[in-house]
C-alpha cells in the first residue's frame, strides 16, 4: 500500500501508481500472459501494437487497493 500524507498536486501517488502498474504487469508477463489473459477476468490484454497491457478492470483494482492519499487543506 503507498500512502501520501501531504498529496499536493498527486504527484507522488500517479508516480507510485504508474510503479505498481508496471511492476504487476511485469509479474504476469513473467508467469505466462496466456494464462493471465484468459478466464472469466483476465488481467491482460493485448494493445495494438501487439504489447501486453493491463486491462481496465485490473488497473482499477490496483488503484483502489493500493493508492491511498489525505489533504487536509480545504
Amino acid at each position: 500500500m503507498t500512502f501520501d500524507p501531504a498529496c499536493g498536486a498527486g504527484y507522488f501517488l500517479v508516480m507510485a501508481y504508474r510503479y505498481l502498474l508496471e511492476r504487476r504487469r511485469d509479474r504476469y508477463l513473467a508467469d505466462g500472459p496466456e494464462q493471465h489473459a484468459c478466464g472469466s477476468a483476465p488481467v491482460l490484454c493485448r494493445g495494438e501494437d501487439g504489447q501486453w497491457r493491463l486491462t481496465a478492470a485490473e488497473r482499477e483494482r490496483i488503484l483502489l487497493e493500493s493508492i491511498h492519499g489525505v489533504d487536509s487543506d480545504p
